[in-house]
């Protein structure tokens, strides 16, 4: 063998040989995060999340067959810089989120807060993938009940790190409520977003009762007061302080009291009636003589056919637990 090819063919041998890049103490921490397949390492990082948290929820038993975590590795920011984005908790029902920022080749934990579910496992992701300042939405549970449930979308981005809401609109929310009472139905997603624009569509329905329908035979809801559906543009103001929608489109059909009404989840009656009044009279002038003494009940906060009752003008706030 020439001396070359020995060369050569030590030089491959010593190189096979030599020990692999060291990882940083960071890289250890995302990797053994990212290893949560089985049931007993979700657990072990779940107590590690309440213990950087500082947040224990001793009420609820720790599981492995229940706890649950997920974790995202994305910049989310303007600087090169790695964040974790972590969910974590002894139930999908009773989770928080964490991120940590890559500093010095660690990882800092810079947020907590809690995030709520009750069907499904928490819904977590990014927007405008292509920016370099992301926007993250994060499903939050607001309130549940019988005949009542409001599930949120937050929308948070990263400011001097700090994770801050700049949006929280209304994913689905309904209420099924008695006589003298609006019930209510509003969902909404979100159709595409970029670094300082975010458009949503909506639907929206607000009616009294039901009644059966004589095709399906299922109960419907009647009087429908007022419905429709909406695509809204919001925006960065200037100061890029505060994001607002949209109203300069002559076509749109929601106007900024009824907007109000569907994103706070405790409007009363009397917000509701004034904000919708135009709908509620062209329903009322539409609508059969019976129909109509139900509308006129309802405004005056009268006793419904039905029974259940509200005392005359007195508005019905809906508190909710958030």
């Amino acid at each position: 063998m020439r001396p070359i090819f020995i060369i050569f063919y030590i030089s491959i041998v010593l190189s096979a040989c030599q020990s692999p890049t060291k990882k940083n103490t960071a890289d250890l921490f995302r990797e053994r995060l990212q290893d949560n397949q089985s049931g007993e390492k979700r657990l072990a990082l779940v107590k590690e999340m309440e213990n950087l948290a500082g947040i224990y929820t001793p009420e609820i038993e720790p599981d492995s067959n229940y706890a649950y975590f997920t974790v995202l590795s994305v910049n989310i920011d303007s600087d090169p810089a790695t964040e974790l984005l972590v969910v974590s908790g002894r139930n999908f029902q009773n989770c928080r989120l964490l991120v940590f920022k890559e500093k010095n080749e660690e990882y800092a934990l810079i947020h907590s807060e809690p995030v709520n579910a009750w069907y499904e496992n928490p819904v977590i992701g990014i927007l405008n993938t292509n920016d370099s300042e992301k926007l993250i939405y994060i499903h939050d549970l607001v309130n549940h009940g019988t005949g009542i449930y409001r599930e949120e979308i937050s929308l948070k981005k990263m400011k001097d790190e700090k994770l801050e809401e700049i949006l929280r609109l209304p994913y689905h929310a309904y209420r099924e409520a008695w006589g003298g009472m609006v019930s209510y139905e509003i969902r909404s997603r979100i159709r595409n977003a970029e670094k300082n624009e975010i458009r949503i569509d909506m639907e929206y329905r607000f009616h009294l009762g039901y009644r059966e329908d004589p095709v399906s035979g299922t109960d419907v809801p009647y009087p429908i007061l007022a419905e429709g559906n909406e695509t809204l543009l919001f925006y960065e103001t200037a100061d890029g302080g505060h994001w607002k929608a949209d109203f300069s489109g002559e076509e749109k059909m929601l106007t900024r009291e009824q907007l109000n009404i569907l994103f706070k989840a405790d409007f009363t009656e009397e917000e509701f009636d004034a904000a919708f009044k135009k709908e509620i009279d062209f329903c009322f002038e539409k609508a059969s003589p019976t129909v109509q003494a139900e509308i006129t009940r309802y405004r005056n906060r009268e006793e419904a056919e039905s029974g259940n009752s509200m005392p005359k003008n007195e508005g019905y706030r809906f508190y909710l637990n958030k």
